[in-house]
Protein backbone atom coordinates (compact mmCIF):
# COMPACT_ATOMS: atom_id res chain seq x y z
CA UNK A 1 0.00 0.00 0.00
CA UNK A 2 2.81 2.41 0.88
CA UNK A 3 4.43 1.69 -2.48
CA UNK A 4 1.28 2.81 -4.33
CA UNK A 5 1.01 5.89 -2.18
CA UNK A 6 4.60 6.82 -3.05
CA UNK A 7 3.83 6.32 -6.75
CA UNK A 8 0.78 8.58 -6.38
CA UNK A 9 2.87 11.32 -4.77
CA UNK A 10 5.59 11.05 -7.43
CA UNK A 11 3.02 11.11 -10.23
CA UNK A 12 1.34 14.20 -8.76
CA UNK A 13 4.72 15.90 -8.43
CA UNK A 14 5.50 15.23 -12.11
CA UNK A 15 2.20 16.81 -13.16
CA UNK A 16 2.98 19.86 -11.07
CA UNK A 17 6.53 20.06 -12.40
CA UNK A 18 5.13 20.13 -15.91
CA UNK A 19 2.94 23.09 -14.97
CA UNK A 20 5.96 24.93 -13.59
CA UNK A 21 8.24 24.16 -16.53
CA UNK A 22 5.60 24.87 -19.18
CA UNK A 23 3.52 27.76 -17.83
CA UNK A 24 0.17 28.46 -19.44
CA UNK A 25 -0.40 31.54 -21.56
CA UNK A 26 -2.60 33.01 -18.84
CA UNK A 27 0.53 33.86 -16.88
CA UNK A 28 0.93 36.89 -19.16
CA UNK A 29 -1.65 38.83 -17.11
CA UNK A 30 0.06 41.81 -15.50
CA UNK A 31 0.37 42.40 -11.77
CA UNK A 32 -1.41 45.73 -12.21
CA UNK A 33 -4.38 44.04 -13.90
CA UNK A 34 -4.52 41.40 -11.20
CA UNK A 35 -4.57 44.12 -8.55
CA UNK A 36 -7.55 45.68 -10.34
CA UNK A 37 -9.34 42.34 -10.28
CA UNK A 38 -8.48 41.95 -6.62
CA UNK A 39 -10.08 45.32 -5.81
CA UNK A 40 -13.26 44.33 -7.66
CA UNK A 41 -13.32 40.98 -5.87
CA UNK A 42 -13.00 42.81 -2.54
CA UNK A 43 -15.77 45.23 -3.48
CA UNK A 44 -18.17 42.33 -4.02
CA UNK A 45 -17.18 40.76 -0.72
CA UNK A 46 -17.78 44.01 1.19
CA UNK A 47 -21.08 44.61 -0.61
CA UNK A 48 -22.59 41.25 0.30
CA UNK A 49 -20.93 40.16 3.52
CA UNK A 50 -19.83 41.38 6.92
CA UNK A 51 -16.21 40.99 7.96
CA UNK A 52 -15.14 40.20 11.51
CA UNK A 53 -13.37 43.40 12.57
CA UNK A 54 -12.37 42.52 16.14
CA UNK A 55 -8.65 43.50 16.25
CA UNK A 56 -7.92 40.68 18.70
CA UNK A 57 -9.06 38.07 16.16
CA UNK A 58 -7.95 39.86 12.97
CA UNK A 59 -4.42 40.44 14.27
CA UNK A 60 -4.00 36.80 15.26
CA UNK A 61 -5.17 35.44 11.89
CA UNK A 62 -2.89 37.90 10.08
CA UNK A 63 0.02 36.93 12.35
CA UNK A 64 -0.31 33.27 11.32
CA UNK A 65 -0.78 34.19 7.67
CA UNK A 66 2.29 36.42 7.68
CA UNK A 67 4.35 33.72 9.37
CA UNK A 68 3.65 31.57 6.31
CA UNK A 69 4.33 34.46 3.91
CA UNK A 70 7.86 34.67 5.33
CA UNK A 71 8.46 31.18 3.91
CA UNK A 72 7.69 32.37 0.36
CA UNK A 73 10.01 33.87 -2.24
CA UNK A 74 9.51 37.64 -2.81
CA UNK A 75 5.89 38.35 -3.77
CA UNK A 76 4.40 41.00 -6.07
CA UNK A 77 1.39 41.47 -3.74
CA UNK A 78 0.76 42.42 -0.14
CA UNK A 79 -1.26 39.68 1.52
CA UNK A 80 -4.24 40.34 3.80
CA UNK A 81 -6.30 37.84 5.78
CA UNK A 82 -9.98 38.15 6.66
CA UNK A 83 -12.78 36.25 8.39
CA UNK A 84 -16.20 36.59 6.78
CA UNK A 85 -19.20 36.37 9.10
CA UNK A 86 -20.88 33.46 7.36
CA UNK A 87 -21.79 30.18 9.03
CA UNK A 88 -20.61 27.87 6.26
CA UNK A 89 -17.46 25.89 5.59
CA UNK A 90 -15.49 27.86 3.04
CA UNK A 91 -12.15 29.55 2.42
CA UNK A 92 -10.94 31.22 -0.75
CA UNK A 93 -8.39 33.60 -2.21
CA UNK A 94 -8.97 36.56 -4.47
CA UNK A 95 -6.54 37.75 -7.11
CA UNK A 96 -3.71 39.85 -5.66
CA UNK A 97 -3.44 38.31 -2.21
CA UNK A 98 -6.66 38.68 -0.22
CA UNK A 99 -7.36 35.48 1.74
CA UNK A 100 -10.79 34.82 3.26
CA UNK A 101 -12.04 32.25 5.78
CA UNK A 102 -15.72 31.90 6.60
CA UNK A 103 -16.56 32.14 10.30
CA UNK A 104 -18.18 28.70 10.19
CA UNK A 105 -14.91 27.13 9.08
CA UNK A 106 -12.86 29.07 11.63
CA UNK A 107 -15.22 27.95 14.40
CA UNK A 108 -14.67 24.32 13.35
CA UNK A 109 -10.91 24.64 13.84
CA UNK A 110 -9.30 23.21 16.96
CA UNK A 111 -5.69 24.36 16.79
CA UNK A 112 -3.20 26.61 15.03
CA UNK A 113 -2.03 23.81 12.72
CA UNK A 114 -5.51 23.69 11.17
CA UNK A 115 -5.68 27.45 10.66
CA UNK A 116 -2.17 27.48 9.16
CA UNK A 117 -3.05 24.58 6.86
CA UNK A 118 -6.05 26.34 5.33
CA UNK A 119 -4.22 29.68 5.01
CA UNK A 120 -1.20 28.06 3.37
CA UNK A 121 -3.34 26.29 0.76
CA UNK A 122 -5.08 29.55 -0.15
CA UNK A 123 -1.78 31.43 -0.23
CA UNK A 124 -0.48 28.84 -2.70
CA UNK A 125 -3.46 29.54 -4.99
CA UNK A 126 -2.42 33.20 -5.06
CA UNK A 127 1.26 32.38 -5.64
CA UNK A 128 0.26 30.19 -8.61
CA UNK A 129 -2.21 32.89 -9.72
CA UNK A 130 -4.83 30.19 -10.29
CA UNK A 131 -7.98 32.29 -10.09
CA UNK A 132 -6.53 35.23 -12.05
CA UNK A 133 -5.41 32.82 -14.78
CA UNK A 134 -8.90 31.36 -15.06
CA UNK A 135 -10.46 34.81 -15.18
CA UNK A 136 -8.00 35.98 -17.84
CA UNK A 137 -8.81 33.03 -20.11
CA UNK A 138 -12.44 34.13 -20.41
CA UNK A 139 -11.49 36.91 -22.82
CA UNK A 140 -15.03 37.49 -24.13
CA UNK A 141 -16.04 39.11 -20.83
CA UNK A 142 -14.23 42.00 -19.17
CA UNK A 143 -11.72 40.95 -16.53
CA UNK A 144 -13.24 43.18 -13.86
CA UNK A 145 -16.73 41.80 -14.54
CA UNK A 146 -15.36 38.27 -14.33
CA UNK A 147 -13.68 39.09 -11.04
CA UNK A 148 -17.11 39.96 -9.65
CA UNK A 149 -18.60 36.74 -10.99
CA UNK A 150 -15.72 34.76 -9.50
CA UNK A 151 -16.33 36.41 -6.14
CA UNK A 152 -19.95 35.28 -6.35
CA UNK A 153 -18.87 31.71 -7.03
CA UNK A 154 -16.41 31.57 -4.15
CA UNK A 155 -18.80 33.32 -1.81
CA UNK A 156 -21.52 30.81 -2.63
CA UNK A 157 -23.92 33.44 -3.97
CA UNK A 158 -24.89 31.60 -7.12
CA UNK A 159 -28.09 30.44 -5.47
CA UNK A 160 -28.66 33.25 -3.03
CA UNK A 161 -31.66 34.99 -4.59
CA UNK A 162 -31.26 38.76 -4.64
CA UNK A 163 -27.54 38.60 -4.00
CA UNK A 164 -27.17 36.17 -6.88
CA UNK A 165 -28.90 38.48 -9.36
CA UNK A 166 -26.40 41.21 -8.56
CA UNK A 167 -23.57 38.93 -9.67
CA UNK A 168 -25.10 36.92 -12.51
CA UNK A 169 -24.80 39.17 -15.51
CA UNK A 170 -26.99 37.26 -17.94
CA UNK A 171 -26.74 33.76 -19.33
CA UNK A 172 -23.23 34.33 -20.70
CA UNK A 173 -21.91 34.99 -17.21
CA UNK A 174 -23.67 31.92 -15.87
CA UNK A 175 -22.12 29.83 -18.64
CA UNK A 176 -18.66 31.15 -17.88
CA UNK A 177 -18.88 30.46 -14.17
CA UNK A 178 -18.17 26.74 -14.41
CA UNK A 179 -14.75 27.26 -15.94
CA UNK A 180 -13.73 29.62 -13.14
CA UNK A 181 -13.70 26.88 -10.49
CA UNK A 182 -10.33 25.41 -9.56
CA UNK A 183 -9.28 22.24 -11.36
CA UNK A 184 -7.99 19.08 -9.68
CA UNK A 185 -4.51 20.02 -10.88
CA UNK A 186 -4.84 23.46 -9.29
CA UNK A 187 -5.85 21.90 -5.99
CA UNK A 188 -3.03 19.36 -5.91
CA UNK A 189 -0.51 22.04 -6.86
CA UNK A 190 -1.79 24.34 -4.10
CA UNK A 191 -1.58 21.44 -1.62
CA UNK A 192 1.97 20.57 -2.64
CA UNK A 193 3.21 24.15 -2.40
CA UNK A 194 1.13 24.81 0.70
CA UNK A 195 2.71 21.85 2.50
CA UNK A 196 6.13 23.11 1.51
CA UNK A 197 5.36 26.58 2.90
CA UNK A 198 3.98 25.06 6.10
CA UNK A 199 7.15 23.08 6.66
CA UNK A 200 9.31 26.15 6.15
CA UNK A 201 7.13 28.05 8.60
CA UNK A 202 7.54 25.30 11.20
CA UNK A 203 4.20 23.50 10.87
CA UNK A 204 3.78 19.78 10.24
CA UNK A 205 1.06 20.06 7.60
CA UNK A 206 -1.28 17.71 9.49
CA UNK A 207 -3.77 20.52 10.10
CA UNK A 208 -4.61 20.76 6.40
CA UNK A 209 -5.48 17.06 6.36
CA UNK A 210 -7.71 17.23 9.43
CA UNK A 211 -9.56 20.27 8.06
CA UNK A 212 -10.18 18.56 4.73
CA UNK A 213 -11.68 15.60 6.59
CA UNK A 214 -13.94 17.93 8.58
CA UNK A 215 -15.09 19.67 5.42
CA UNK A 216 -15.73 16.36 3.68
CA UNK A 217 -17.79 15.11 6.63
CA UNK A 218 -20.35 17.83 5.88
CA UNK A 219 -21.35 15.88 2.77
CA UNK A 220 -22.83 13.17 4.93
CA UNK A 221 -25.74 15.42 5.90
CA UNK A 222 -27.22 15.50 2.42
CA UNK A 223 -26.64 17.26 -0.92
CA UNK A 224 -28.37 20.47 0.21
CA UNK A 225 -25.68 20.97 2.83
CA UNK A 226 -22.57 20.33 0.76
CA UNK A 227 -20.09 23.03 1.78
CA UNK A 228 -19.27 25.68 -0.80
CA UNK A 229 -15.62 24.72 -0.25
CA UNK A 230 -16.20 21.36 -1.94
CA UNK A 231 -17.73 22.94 -5.04
CA UNK A 232 -14.99 25.54 -5.49
CA UNK A 233 -12.13 23.30 -4.27
CA UNK A 234 -12.78 19.93 -5.94
CA UNK A 235 -11.14 16.51 -5.59
CA UNK A 236 -11.31 16.31 -1.80
CA UNK A 237 -10.75 12.53 -1.79
CA UNK A 238 -7.69 12.78 -4.03
CA UNK A 239 -6.35 15.58 -1.87
CA UNK A 240 -6.84 13.61 1.33
CA UNK A 241 -4.96 10.65 -0.16
CA UNK A 242 -2.16 12.87 -1.46
CA UNK A 243 -1.68 14.81 1.79
CA UNK A 244 -1.90 11.64 3.89
CA UNK A 245 0.75 9.99 1.72
CA UNK A 246 2.95 13.08 1.84
CA UNK A 247 2.75 13.16 5.64
CA UNK A 248 3.70 9.48 5.83
CA UNK A 249 6.84 9.79 3.74
CA UNK A 250 7.88 13.22 5.07
CA UNK A 251 10.26 12.77 7.96
CA UNK A 252 9.98 16.23 9.47
CA UNK A 253 9.69 19.89 8.47
CA UNK A 254 12.58 21.19 6.41
CA UNK A 255 12.81 24.49 8.27
CA UNK A 256 12.87 25.55 11.89
CA UNK A 257 10.15 23.85 13.93
CA UNK A 258 8.37 26.36 16.12
CA UNK A 259 7.27 25.41 19.58
CA UNK A 260 3.64 26.36 19.03
CA UNK A 261 2.00 27.62 22.20
CA UNK A 262 -1.64 26.46 21.99
CA UNK A 263 -2.77 29.34 24.19
CA UNK A 264 -2.76 31.98 21.42
CA UNK A 265 -5.14 29.95 19.28
CA UNK A 266 -7.27 28.84 22.23
CA UNK A 267 -7.96 32.31 23.60
CA UNK A 268 -8.52 33.80 20.14
CA UNK A 269 -10.91 31.01 19.21
CA UNK A 270 -12.67 31.30 22.58
CA UNK A 271 -13.17 35.01 22.07
CA UNK A 272 -14.43 34.42 18.53
CA UNK A 273 -17.02 31.84 19.64
CA UNK A 274 -18.11 33.96 22.61
CA UNK A 275 -18.42 37.24 20.73
CA UNK A 276 -19.70 36.03 17.37
CA UNK A 277 -21.45 32.70 17.97
CA UNK A 278 -25.20 32.22 18.39
CA UNK A 279 -25.87 33.64 21.85
CA UNK A 280 -28.25 30.99 23.19
CA UNK A 281 -26.16 28.10 21.85
CA UNK A 282 -22.92 29.54 23.20
CA UNK A 283 -24.43 30.22 26.64
CA UNK A 284 -25.64 26.64 26.94
CA UNK A 285 -22.29 25.31 25.72
CA UNK A 286 -20.32 27.19 28.37
CA UNK A 287 -22.78 26.41 31.15
CA UNK A 288 -22.34 22.71 30.39
CA UNK A 289 -18.56 22.98 30.14
CA UNK A 290 -18.23 24.87 33.45
CA UNK A 291 -20.57 22.44 35.19
CA UNK A 292 -18.22 19.64 34.12
CA UNK A 293 -15.03 21.57 34.90
CA UNK A 294 -15.59 24.59 37.21
CA UNK A 295 -11.91 25.59 37.14
CA UNK A 296 -11.59 25.69 33.33
CA UNK A 297 -10.15 29.19 32.84
CA UNK A 298 -10.90 29.27 29.11
CA UNK A 299 -14.53 28.33 29.67
CA UNK A 300 -14.85 30.92 32.44
CA UNK A 301 -13.39 33.56 30.12
CA UNK A 302 -15.71 32.63 27.25
CA UNK A 303 -18.74 32.47 29.54
CA UNK A 304 -17.91 35.91 30.92
CA UNK A 305 -17.72 37.39 27.42
CA UNK A 306 -21.03 35.97 26.26
CA UNK A 307 -22.72 37.04 29.51
CA UNK A 308 -21.49 40.57 28.82
CA UNK A 309 -23.09 40.34 25.37
CA UNK A 310 -26.44 39.58 27.00
CA UNK A 311 -26.08 42.57 29.34
CA UNK A 312 -25.44 40.46 32.46
CA UNK A 313 -22.35 42.44 33.44
CA UNK A 314 -22.37 41.37 37.09
CA UNK A 315 -22.04 37.65 36.33
CA UNK A 316 -19.65 38.44 33.46
CA UNK A 317 -17.34 40.17 35.94
CA UNK A 318 -17.55 37.24 38.39
CA UNK A 319 -16.54 34.71 35.71
CA UNK A 320 -13.67 36.79 34.37
CA UNK A 321 -12.34 37.23 37.89
CA UNK A 322 -12.47 33.45 38.37
CA UNK A 323 -10.56 33.03 35.10
CA UNK A 324 -7.92 35.50 36.33
CA UNK A 325 -7.43 33.41 39.48
CA UNK A 326 -6.17 30.64 37.16
CA UNK A 327 -4.16 32.96 34.88
CA UNK A 328 -3.09 35.93 36.98
CA UNK A 329 -2.00 39.05 35.07
CA UNK A 330 -3.14 37.63 31.72
CA UNK A 331 -3.28 40.77 29.56
CA UNK A 332 -6.22 39.55 27.45
CA UNK A 333 -8.36 38.75 30.48
CA UNK A 334 -7.42 42.03 32.17
CA UNK A 335 -8.39 44.06 29.09
CA UNK A 336 -11.79 42.39 28.84
CA UNK A 337 -12.41 42.72 32.56
CA UNK A 338 -11.59 46.43 32.25
CA UNK A 339 -14.03 46.72 29.35
CA UNK A 340 -16.77 45.14 31.48
CA UNK A 341 -16.01 47.55 34.34
CA UNK A 342 -16.36 50.43 31.89
CA UNK A 343 -19.65 49.12 30.48
CA UNK A 344 -21.01 48.63 34.00
CA UNK A 345 -19.98 52.16 34.98
CA UNK A 346 -21.56 53.61 31.85
CA UNK A 347 -24.74 51.60 32.45
CA UNK A 348 -25.13 52.93 35.99
CA UNK A 349 -24.24 56.53 35.09
CA UNK A 350 -26.76 56.44 32.22
CA UNK A 351 -29.41 55.04 34.55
Amino acid sequence: MKFYKKIFVIFSALILLADVCFPKAALCISVKKEEEMGREFMRVVLEHFELIEDPFIVNYVNKIGNKIILALPPQPFNYHFYIIKEDTYNAFASPAGNIFINSGLFEAMENEEELAGILSHEIAHVVCRHISQRIERQSKIGLITLAGIAAGIFLGLEGAGTASSALTLGSVAAGQSISLAYSREDEIQADQLGLKYLNKAGYSGSGLLTMLKKIRSKQWFGSDQIPTYLTTHPASEDRIVYIGSWLEISEKPSGQVFNIDPYDFQITHMRFVSMHGEESIVLKKFETRIAESPSDSMALYGYGLVLARTGNLKDAEINLKKALEKRAFDSHLLKDLGRIYFLDLFKHSAG
